[in-house]
C-alpha cells in the first residue's frame, strides 16, 4: 500500500467519522429539546409519541453509547501513530521486510474494517425521527387549541363567578342597608326620649347647683377656720422650740457650773494631799534632826510625837470630808443632769407631737389645692349630676333646708343610687366580659374550622391530581389501538382528550367557587366576630372609666360627708340597707356613713341611752372615729360579723389603683428608675440599702433598733460614769495609805 493511498484513507476516514458524530450529535440534541419543552409537559394525550418515542429513544442511547465508548480521538491518535510508521523509510528492502509490512498493513486495515463493520448505522435511526417529528407538531398545535379552549373556559367560570358574588354582595347590601334603616328608627325614637331626660336632668341640676353653691360656702368656711387652726399651732410650735432651746440653755450652764464645781474641788484635794505630804516630811525631818543632835530629850520626842500625829489625823479628818462634800456635789450633779435630760426629753417628745400633728393638718398648699379642688367641683358638679338620671327631687327638696338632717338625708339617697349605679355596672362589666369570652370562644371555632376546610382543599387537589394522572396513564395503551388503523383514529383522540379535560376543568371550577364563596362566607363572620370583638372591648373600656369616675364621687361625698359629720353634730339612727330602723339596737352595731361610724349597744343597762351617740366635742374616740380605709356607699347598721364589704373590697382596691394611677402617671416609671439605679449599686451598697428598707418598712425592726441603741447609749453612758467616780476612791486611798507608811518610818 502506497503513502498516497494510505493518507487518502486516512483523510476520507475522518470526515466520514466527524460528519457522522456531527449529525448524530445535532439530532439527538434537537429532538431531546423538543422532548423537554415546557410546552409539551401539559397531560395531553399524545398516542404517536408514546408508541414511536420510546423505541427510536433506545436507538438513541444505543448509537450515542456505542460512539460514547468508541473513542474517536484515541483511535485518531492510534491511527496517526501506525500512519506514521508505514510511512517512516526503512532501511530493509527486502522480501521478507516488504512482505512483514504489507501484512501488517493489512491486519491494520482489517481492524478498521471490523471497527465500522460493528458501528451501528446512524440512517435509519434518523430515518425515524421524520415521523416523531412530524407527530411533534401535530400534538403541538392540538396543545395550543385545547389551550384557547381552557382559557374561554376559565374566563367565563371567572365571569359566572363574578356575577355570583356581586349578587351576594347585593344581596348582603339590601340585608345591610334594612338593618341600618331599623338602627336609625331605633335611634331617632332614642334621641326623643333622650331629649325629654336631658330636659328633666336640667330642670335637677339647676336645683342641685343650688344645693351646692350652699356646701361650697360651708367647705370656703371650713378651710377659713382651718387656716387659722393651722397658723395657731404654728405659733404654739414656735413657743415650744424656743422654750426648748431655753431648757437646754439652763441644762447646758448647769452642767458647765458642776463641771467647774467638780473641778474646783478635785484641786483642793490634790492641794490638801499635798500639804499634809509636805507636813509629815517636815515632821519627819524634825525628829530625824533631834535625834541626830541629841537637842530634845525622850520627854521632849514623847510630846512632840502626839503633836503630829493630831495634826495628821485632823488633816486625815479635813481631807474625809472633803472626798464626802465631792461625792455629794457629783450625786447632785448627777441627779440635776438626769432631771435636765428628762426635761428636755419631755420638751422633744412634746415638740415632736406637736410637729407631728402640725404635719397631719393640711398646710398652706393643701389649702391652696382645697381650694383650686372646690372651684373645678363647682363647674364639674353640673356635669356629673347630669349623669345621675332622675329621681332627685326628694333629695333636692330636702337639701333646700340648711339643717344638717336633711343634708344627711340627701346624702345617703345620693350613696343608696351611687351603690345601685355602681352594682348594675359591674354587672354589665361581668355580662360583657362573658361576651367577650363566648365571642373568643366562637371566633376559635371559626378559624379551626377554616383550618379544617383548607386541609379539606388541599386533600380534594391532591385527590384530582392522582385521578388524573392515573387517568392518563390507563389510556396511555390505547393509543397503539386508535393509531394502527388510520388517520380517523388519530383525529379522535384528542378530541377525547379536550372533552375529560374539560369534565375535569369544570369540576375544578365548581369546587373552586364552591370553597371560594365558603372562604368569604367564614371571612365576613369573622370580621363581625372582630367587629363584635372590638365593640366588647371598647364597652370595657368605657364601663373601666365610667367606674373610676363614679369612685371619684364616691371619694368626694365620703370626704364631705366626714368633714360634715365632725362639724356638724347630727344624730345617727342605725338602719337596714332599705332605710328602715333595725330592732336589734341593743347588741353591739356599728352605724357608718362613709368613712365614719359609731360603735352602739353592745350589753347596756340602758339602750335608748346607748342608741344615742355622742357626738361634738364630748365624743370618745371610741365611739366616733374616721377610717379611711373602710368605705361604704350607703349609711346603713352594721354588725360587727357582716362580711359585706369584704364582697367589693378587691373592686374597691383595683379602682382605687386605677385612681391613683390617672393622677399619677410617673410612678411606674419612677418606680422603673429607682429599680435600675438599686441595680446599678455595688454589691455591699446594694445589700447595706436592703437592710435598712427592711429595717424601717417593718414597725417592730424599728422599734427593735430603736431600743438596742438606747440601751447600748445608757449601757456606755453608765460605764464611763461608773470610771469617774471610781477613780476618786483609789486616790483617797493611795492617800491614806501613804500617812501611816511616814508614821511608821
Amino acid at each position: 500500500m502506497t503513502s498516497f493511498g494510505l493518507s487518502y484513507f486516512d483523510k476520507a476516514l475522518d470526515s466520514v467519522i466527524d460528519g457522522l458524530e456531527n449529525s448524530v450529535v445535532d439530532r439527538t440534541r434537537a429532538i431531546a429539546s423538543d422532548l423537554l419543552s415546557e410546552e409539551y409537559k401539559a397531560p395531553v394525550q399524545q398516542p404517536v409519541l408514546q408508541t414511536d418515542a420510546p423505541g427510536v429513544l433506545n436507538n438513541l442511547n444505543d448509537v450515542t453509547g456505542y460512539w460514547r465508548l468508541f473513542n474517536i480521538q484515541e483511535k485518531k491518535a492510534e491511527l496517526a501513530r501506525r500512519r506514521a510508521e508505514f510511512q517512516a523509510p526503512h532501511d530493509d528492502r527486502g522480501a521478507a521486510a516488504l512482505q512483514r509490512r504489507a501484512e501488517q498493513a493489512e491486519k491494520a486495515y482489517c481492524e478498521l474494517a471490523g471497527m465500522l463493520s460493528q458501528a451501528p448505522d446512524p440512517l435509519p435511526f434518523l430515518n425515524s425521527l421524520l415521523p416523531l417529528q412530524k407527530s411533534l407538531s401535530e400534538l403541538q398545535k392540538e396543545n395550543k387549541r385545547l389551550q384557547l379552549y381552557s382559557k374561554a373556559a376559565e374566563s367565563e367560570a371567572s365571569s359566572a363567578s363574578g356575577v355570583v358574588l356581586r349578587n351576594r354582595d347585593l344581596e348582603k347590601r339590601v340585608a345591610e342597608l334594612e338593618a341600618e334603616l331599623k338602627e336609625k328608627v331605633e335611634k331617632e325614637s332614642q334621641v326623643h326620649e333622650d331629649l325629654t331626660n336631658v330636659e328633666e336632668v336640667k330642670r335637677e341640676a339647676e336645683q342641685q347647683q343650688q344645693q351646692y353653691v350652699h356646701q361650697i360656702k360651708r367647705l370656703q368656711d371650713d378651710l377659713a377656720s382651718l387656716q387659722a387652726e393651722h397658723e395657731r399651732a404654728q405659733s404654739q410650735l414656735f413657743d415650744l422650740r424656743e422654750q426648748k432651746e431655753a431648757a437646754s440653755n439652763v441644762v447646758a450652764s448647769a452642767a458647765d457650773l458642776a463641771a467647774e464645781e467638780h473641778e474646783a474641788l478635785g484641786l483642793r484635794v490634790r492641794s490638801l494631799e499635798l500639804e499634809k505630804c509636805l507636813l509629815e516630811k517636815r515632821i519627819e525631818g524634825l525628829l530625824t534632826d533631834t535625834r541626830d543632835h541629841g537637842f530634845l530629850s525622850a520627854a521632849a520626842e514623847d510630846s512632840v510625837t502626839p503633836r503630829a500625829a493630831d495634826a495628821i489625823r485632823l488633816l486625815r479628818q479635813r481631807v474625809e470630808q472633803t472626798g464626802q462634800q465631792l461625792q455629794d456635789a457629783e450625786a447632785r450633779h448627777a441627779e440635776e443632769i438626769a432631771a435636765a435630760h428628762a426635761d428636755l426629753q419631755r420638751a422633744a417628745t412634746r415638740c415632736t407631737e406637736l410637729q407631728a400633728e402640725l404635719d397631719s393638718r393640711a398646710g398652706p398648699e393643701e389649702v391652696a389645692a382645697l381650694r383650686a379642688r372646690i372651684e373645678a367641683l363647682r363647674h364639674l358638679v353640673d356635669a356629673q349630676e347630669e349623669a345621675e338620671g332622675a329621681g332627685e327631687e326628694s333629695a333636692t327638696g330636702a337639701a333646700s333646708s340648711s339643717s344638717a338632717a336633711s343634708l344627711h338625708a340627701v346624702l345617703q339617697a345620693r350613696n343608696r343610687r351611687l351603690a345601685s349605679d355602681a352594682q348594675s355596672l359591674q354587672q354589665q362589666l361581668r355580662a360583657k366580659d362573658d361576651a367577650m369570652a363566648q365571642m373568643q370562644d366562637r371566633l376559635a371555632g371559626l378559624e379551626q374550622e377554616v383550618r379544617q376546610k383548607a386541609a379539606l382543599v388541599q386533600s380534594l387537589e391532591a385527590d384530582l391530581l392522582n385521578a388524573s394522572q392515573n387517568a392518563g396513564g390507563m389510556q396511555g395503551p390505547v393509543g397503539p389501538a386508535a393509531n394502527a388503523p388510520s388517520e380517523g383514529g388519530t383525529s379522535k383522540e384528542p378530541h377525547t382528550s379536550g372533552g375529560a379535560s374539560a369534565s375535569l376543568l369544570g369540576i375544578v371550577t365548581s369546587q373552586r367557587d364552591r370553597f371560594r364563596g365558603r372562604v368569604e362566607q367564614l371571612e365576613g363572620e369573622m370580621g363581625a366576630v372582630r367587629g363584635e370583638l372590638a365593640a366588647a372591648r371598647n364597652d370595657l373600656a368605657a364601663a373601666r372609666a365610667d367606674n373610676v369616675k363614679l369612685y371619684e364621687k364616691i371619694r368626694y361625698l365620703q370626704r364631705f360627708s366626714g368633714k360634715q359629720a365632725s362639724s356638724d353634730g347630727f344624730q345617727v339612727v342605725q338602719v337596714d340597707s332599705e332605710g328602715i330602723s333595725h330592732p336589734k339596737a341593743s347588741q353591739q352595731h356599728r352605724l357608718q356613713c362613709g368613712p365614719v361610724h359609731i360603735n352602739l349597744g353592745g350589753g347596756s343597762a340602758s339602750p335608748e341611752r346607748d342608741a344615742r351617740p355622742a357626738t361634738g366635742p364630748s365624743a370618745s374616740p371610741a365611739q366616733l372615729r374616721a377610717r379611711i380605709g373602710r368605705r361604704r356607699s350607703a349609711c346603713f347598721g352594721l354588725v360587727e360579723a357582716d362580711d359585706e364589704e369584704a364582697a367589693h373590697s378587691a373592686v374597691e382596691q383595683r379602682y382605687l389603683k386605677a385612681y391613683e394611677a390617672r393622677f399619677n402617671p410617673f410612678a411606674e416609671f419612677q418606680q422603673n428608675e429607682e429599680v435600675s439605679r438599686t441595680k446599678s449599686l455595688p454589691v455591699h451598697d446594694r445589700a447595706i440599702l436592703t437592710g435598712s428598707r427592711l429595717l424601717l418598712q417593718n414597725k417592730v425592726g424599728r422599734i427593735f433598733a430603736a431600743v438596742y441603741l438606747t440601751l447600748i447609749h445608757v449601757f456606755v453612758s453608765v460605764l464611763i460614769f461608773y470610771a469617774a467616780l471610781s477613780s476618786q476612791p483609789i486616790t483617797s486611798s493611795s492617800v491614806s495609805e501613804i500617812g501611816p507608811v511616814g508614821s511608821s518610818s
